[in-house]
């Protein structure tokens, strides 16, 4: 079985962040919620862009967060 490391997320921020991840060579984007209340943190994986974008706009309308789009200029 192959291992994957799923990227880590450190520091204390409150958002949503959208990210490109390069996950056993395949393109996908993550979609990270670190919400209010010590809520605890939410993470979905999309393989097509524009659903993650769409999604993280949703969740970061829906719950008063931030939205930090981290993606590289050059993920499509």
């Amino acid at each position: 079985m192959k291992l994957i490391e799923l990227p880590q997320i450190p520091g204390a921020w409150l958002g949503v962040r959208l990210e490109a991840q390069d996950v056993a060579g395949t393109a996908m984007w993550s979609v990270t919620i670190r919400g209010r209340g010590g809520q605890y943190v939410e993470r979905t994986w999309h393989t097509d862009e524009a659903v993650a974008l769409a999604y993280a706009c949703n969740q970061a309308d829906a719950r008063a967060l931030p939205l930090f789009d981290l993606r590289d200029g050059e993920a499509e």
